[in-house]
This record gives C-alpha cells, sequence and structure tokens, in this order.
C-alpha cells in the first residue's frame, strides 16, 4: 500500500520535477534552440547601433567654432550635443590635441554629435 501511494504521487510529480530541470537543459545548451547571449555581447551590439552612422578619428586641431580631425576640418554646429562614451556632457574646451572621438556629420558636412572616446 505504500508503494502504491508513493507511486501515485511521483506520478503527480513528474510533471513538476522536469520543469524544473529544463533550465539546466538550457543552460547546458541540450535544447538546442536556445543560444546563450551574454550581458556584455547585447551591451556591445546596442554600442554598435548607437554609432553606426559616426565617423571615427583623432583630435588635431580646435579652431573657434570648429574642431579638426585626422588634419580635416569641421565646423561645429551651436546646437551640437558634445559628450563622452558614457553620456556626460563636455566642453569643447575639455577636447586636447591626440584625443579619439567619434562624430556625426549632418547633410551640409557639420558636426552635429560628438563623442570624446575616454580610455577605460
Amino acid at each position: 500500500m505504500l508503494y502504491a501511494w508513493s507511486h501515485r504521487n511521483m506520478q503527480a510529480l513528474r510533471p513538476y520535477l522536469f520543469a524544473s530541470y529544463l533550465p539546466a537543459l538550457f543552460l547546458v545548451g541540450g535544447a538546442g534552440v536556445v543560444p546563450l547571449v551574454t550581458v556584455s555581447q547585447v551591451l556591445a551590439h546596442e554600442d554598435k547601433n548607437l554609432y553606426a552612422n559616426f565617423k571615427a578619428g583623432e583630435v588635431t586641431g580646435i579652431q573657434g567654432a570648429g574642431i579638426q580631425i585626422n588634419n580635416t576640418h569641421y565646423p561645429i554646429l551651436s546646437a551640437a550635443t558634445i559628450t563622452d562614451q558614457y553620456e556626460n556632457p563636455v566642453s569643447l574646451k575639455d577636447i586636447s590635441h591626440g584625443e579619439r572621438v567619434l562624430f556625426h556629420l549632418d547633410q551640409k558636412g557639420r558636426i552635429d554629435r560628438l563623442v570624446l572616446w575616454v580610455p577605460s
């Protein structure tokens, strides 16, 4: 009688036991359908899309309302957004010769977004 009782309870618990093993199957890759993606991969993908239309370069000079990047002069719009890669505001006065930047140009070739790339 004890065997019949325990057997009946085990059969009732079987779906719950299987469900409790599912996370382990996905982690091991037993399902084969769900790819494991890390947080850093997602953030890296996000960063690539965030700056997809940006150009990269090194500051070679700053003159008034313009900046020279890779020996090419670009005017900066008065409403341009200038930040570091963490979205902290940066003044044009804080940018110096030799620093790495990402920049976005409007249709007329003026910088409307400038990102100072600070080494971490």
